[in-house]
């Protein structure tokens, strides 16, 4: 009797982990307005693939955004949007932390 039930215990056991270990990849678009060219994409990118969480930055100049890939069970959207603005950038609605805006190339304010 005991075996009949360790059987499907360890079963649920085990399914419950593996539902716990999934992750949440999501794909998010970030408008930066200042990010003016590769320089300022860099920035950015250095210090979102930095992030636990953070697949892939890639940045579109014409457009003046980031697009985000991450791991929702890791990282917040808000989490991205702080280091962002962290870094001296505007994004979205909200904006940079002035001394680091400050500290920026010339061509990325």
């Amino acid at each position: 009797m005991k075996k009949a039930l360790l059987i499907p215990m360890m079963l649920l056991g085990g399914a419950m982990l593996l539902s716990a270990c999934r992750n949440d990849i999501r794909e998010k678009v970030f408008n930066v307005p200042a990010m003016n060219g590769p320089e300022c994409a860099e920035i950015i990118q250095k210090g979102l693939l930095g992030m636990e969480g953070v697949k892939s930055a890639t940045p579109n100049y014409d457009q003046k955004t980031m697009a985000v890939i991450f791991d929702s069970k890791k990282v917040a959207i808000k989490n991205i949007e702080y280091m962002i603005t962290g870094l001296g950038f505007d994004v979205d609605t909200s904006e940079a932390k002035p001394d680091a805006k400050a500290n920026l190339p010339e061509g990325c304010n």
